[in-house]
């Protein structure tokens, strides 16, 4: 979704991108604004908490569900 995001909003440049075989890739330049910007993302807030803390939050939810600890219900984010 965040590529889609800024792709959406112009803030991708083409020397982010390389093709091989028919495939595109990030260069390493392309690989770095991109962690830069999920960096950020993942400091927005929801709902009262980061972006981080409802991964961290849904990977412990799963941990108990694999341990048998409780049921796994997954994450709904409301529209």
């Amino acid at each position: 979704m965040l590529i889609f995001r800024m792709a959406r909003k112009g803030m991708m440049a083409k020397n982010w991108f390389e093709e091989h075989d028919g495939v595109c890739l990030l260069t390493e330049t392309g690989r770095r604004n991109v962690a830069e910007h999920f960096s950020i993302r993942l400091e927005e807030v929801s709902e009262g908490r980061s972006y981080r803390e409802w991964i961290y939050r849904e990977a412990l939810n799963i941990e108990r569900h694999i341990l048998g600890v409780a049921e796994y219900e997954s994450f709904k984010r409301k529209a």
